[in-house]
């Protein structure tokens, strides 16, 4: 992978719309429901691990807006998580807003990172296909086995239906986040990073949860097929 030290400063932060080839889409959009009050965290398939502990954790401001991009493109967020060293990843949290009726399918994958951000770093656990997501505003738990995770890390998500999107949150309350989420086009490989011009933070409803013991399938073949219950 080209090392991103070596692009230039305005290309590290320029907005989608600074790429003839890329997508506009992935700008915030106000969310038309009320989530001033803590949005509940639902269960999403089944319970695989007991012994999971918070590392990082965004859940509990959100700023009223999501960020719907094209069908599989990915946003990924910077984690700066409480771990000292790795440990085994047991589940993730994610929020987002799927307007209209039907199901959506998300796939999340979690890569490298540093304490900088300087570029999005090898695949360390995912891709996980989580399917059938409902509509509207939700927040699940989600509980997935495979993959070793270190402190700093970029967690991805990509919709496949081109209209639901992240909920933007912050600041999060366990680990921290800069201002930053990675853009991935499927036309401008390896993407960029971007901060949509700072309102609102580029900070995503987020939680990530390790245990120390050895995992069970290697970090690059994760995979997931969960069902509402």
């Amino acid at each position: 992978m080209r090392s991103m030290l070596a692009w230039p400063l305005f290309l590290l932060l320029a907005p989608p719309s600074a790429f003839a080839s890329a997508p506009t889409k992935g700008n915030p959009i106000p969310i038309p429901v009320d989530l001033s009050e803590p949005l509940a965290l639902r269960d999403f398939g089944r319970d695989l691990e007991s012994a999971c502990t918070p590392i990082y954790v965004n859940e509990s401001i959100s700023t009223g807006y999501y960020l719907p991009v094209a069908p599989n493109v990915e946003l990924a967020d910077d984690l700066h998580t409480t771990l000292a060293e790795s440990q085994v990843l047991c589940g993730f949290d994610l929020g987002y807003y799927k307007p209209g009726e039907g199901l959506v399918n998300a796939t999340v994958t979690f890569y490298a990172n540093n304490p900088f951000d300087a570029e999005k770093g090898a695949v360390l656990a995912g891709p996980y296909l989580v399917q059938g997501l409902p509509s509207g505003p939700n927040a699940f738990h989600i509980e997935v086995q495979g993959g070793m995770l270190q402190p700093d890390l970029w967690m991805g998500v990509a919709f496949d239906d081109g209209v639901t999107g992240m909920l933007s949150f912050g600041p999060p309350t366990l680990g921290s986040s800069h201002d930053l989420v990675w853009f991935t086009p499927t036309d401008f490989p390896p993407g960029f990073i971007t901060n949509f011009g700072g309102t609102p933070p580029a900070d995503l409803f987020l939680a990530v949860y390790t245990s120390p013991s050895t995992p069970v399938h290697p970090a690059t073949w994760g995979s997931l097929k969960a069902y509402y219950r």
